[in-house]
């Protein structure tokens, strides 16, 4: 059989695993076999026999390749190879003496191993039991925890969605008094639109105006105020939802770890459904560490009461703002019914003077008017006496002569015409002095009757329209008074 290099060298690996293998069993305590006998042969045996198989291995190269050269030609010499085969007698007793050695280390070690094993085992053993119940014992504390923060979260949540309701309702009364404001600002502005129908010198800017004026600011003021108020109150309902969302879902998130925790707390080794799970340990599978956990939670409940205090804060300013808003649209609205109250009593006053000063005013109409009458009758009575007088003195131009004479009745007849002219000149001076008076009484009734359908006009857009909204069963006071009853 021929042998290469390649042969060699594997051989040598051969050797070298044959080496490492005793190394193994003898740490095992398993049988040696032939190969690691060989293997731990001393160094230089081994290298005395690698130098006779390498000698003979280049004959058998060199007779291969089929050189004819005597110089070069190896032949092997049987005798040679079988002297150099065989072992001392010291090797013999030193090969049998170490196998004896090793053999008792390894007998040594495999005792030894086995009493590593057994302590290991109980130590082991002891050791899972320790770990097992401590386990135990924590996740039973982790259960406690959970419970705690459990009550809190609940207890927390309840009291956030009491006091979001609360805040609700105060959204409601809000909204509602807000839609109730409309009314009486319509009120308002109808009252001011009725008031621009007034005419001539009532047409004036007094002080119900001023006052209707002034409610309207304040109507709509407090809108503004109450519409601010709702939007700062929606925002604050929405940060109570989602504090209370945070609490739900932490809650959830504990009641569902609680359930996992109380499962398994009861698995023991004999329990169905446990099995191998690769990489379970890895720690890279939690988000948070029992401080942050807490913290979580404690942030949560923070964050919750931080709302809850803000939630009644916003509460006491929604009752607040209703209380003020109600009692200044009240004033108003009282102090414009008193201005509505004093204008109708002074134009009522008004009304009723111009009314006594029209009935003086025709009364001396009739008068003027009765004298006037008479005052003509008196000059038409005038024209016969007169008539009598000239006629006489009219005849008595006629005598001839030294007749002619200027006498006592020529006298007493020029003096009678004269005093008939006097009298006439006089009655008609009063007549027309009359007839004057009569045109300036006849303007004069003219205006007080235009004056008093003013002021009548006055009171019914006052008395009849304004007043009678304001005081109407759906009136102002009742949408004002509805509301304070109305207010937490």
């Amino acid at each position: 059989m021929t042998t290469t290099v390649s042969d060699m060298f594997q051989l040598k690996l051969h050797n070298q695993q044959s080496r490492s293998d005793l190394l193994v069993r003898v740490r095992s305590a398993a049988p040696l076999t032939p190969q690691m006998i060989v293997a731990i042969q001393p160094t230089a045996q081994r290298q005395q026999q690698q130098q006779s198989e390498s000698c003979f291995f280049a004959v058998k190269t060199d007779s291969t390749r089929g050189g004819s050269s005597v110089g070069s030609k190896r032949v092997s010499n049987p005798t040679h190879n079988t002297i150099a085969s065989r072992h001392t007698n010291n090797d013999w007793a030193n090969f049998n003496k170490a196998n004896e050695r090793q053999s008792n280390r390894v007998r040594s070690a495999a005792e030894q191993s086995n009493r590593n094993a057994w302590s290991t085992m109980r130590d082991t053993e002891a050791l899972t039991r320790v770990r097992q119940a401590d386990v135990t014992e924590k996740l039973s504390k982790r259960v406690e925890d959970i419970e705690y923060w459990k009550l809190q979260l609940a207890s927390e949540a309840k009291l956030n969605s009491a006091e979001t309701e609360d805040l609700v309702e105060h959204i409601q009364v809000l909204e509602s008094y807000l839609a109730y404001t409309a009314k009486p600002l319509n009120v308002t502005e109808v009252c001011l639109a009725h008031r621009e129908q007034r005419t001539d010198i009532d047409l004036v800017h007094d002080e119900v105006e001023r006052q209707l004026h002034r409610e309207l600011e304040c109507i709509r003021k407090c809108q503004d105020q109450m519409r601010r108020m709702v939007e700062k109150s929606t925002a604050q309902l929405s940060v109570n939802w989602a504090a209370l969302q945070q609490l739900n879902k932490d809650l959830r998130n504990k009641t569902q770890a609680q359930s996992i925790d109380g499962k398994i707390i009861h698995l023991g080794n004999q329990s169905p459904g446990i099995d191998f799970r690769p990489g379970a340990e890895s720690a890279e599978r939690c988000v948070s560490i029992p401080h942050s956990w807490a913290r979580h939670s404690q942030e949560n409940i923070g964050k919750s009461q931080a709302c809850r205090a803000a939630s009644e804060r916003q509460c006491r300013g929604i009752a607040d703002l209703l209380r003020a808003c109600a009692n200044e649209m009240w004033s108003q609205f009282i102090a414009v019914n008193a201005a509505f109250a004093a204008r109708i009593r002074e134009v009522t006053d008004v009304r009723n003077g111009l009314q006594a000063q029209l009935q003086g005013t025709l009364q001396e109409i009739a008068d003027a008017e009765r004298s006037a009458a008479q005052l003509r009758r008196a000059i038409e009575d005038k024209a016969a006496p007169m008539k009598v007088a000239q006629t006489r003195l009219e005849e008595r131009a006629r005598r001839q002569d030294m007749e002619s004479c200027n006498d006592t009745p020529m006298i007493a007849l020029q003096r009678e015409v004269a005093d008939l002219r006097e009298s006439l000149s006089s009655l008609a001076h009063r007549l027309k002095s009359v007839e004057s008076a009569l045109i300036k009484l006849h303007s004069n009734r003219d205006k007080l009757e235009s004056d008093i359908r003013v002021k009548e006009n006055s009171l019914l857009i006052d008395v009849k329209r304004c007043m009678a909204m304001r005081k109407a069963p759906r009136g102002a006071q009742q949408l004002l008074m509805q509301p304070r009853r109305a207010m937490p």
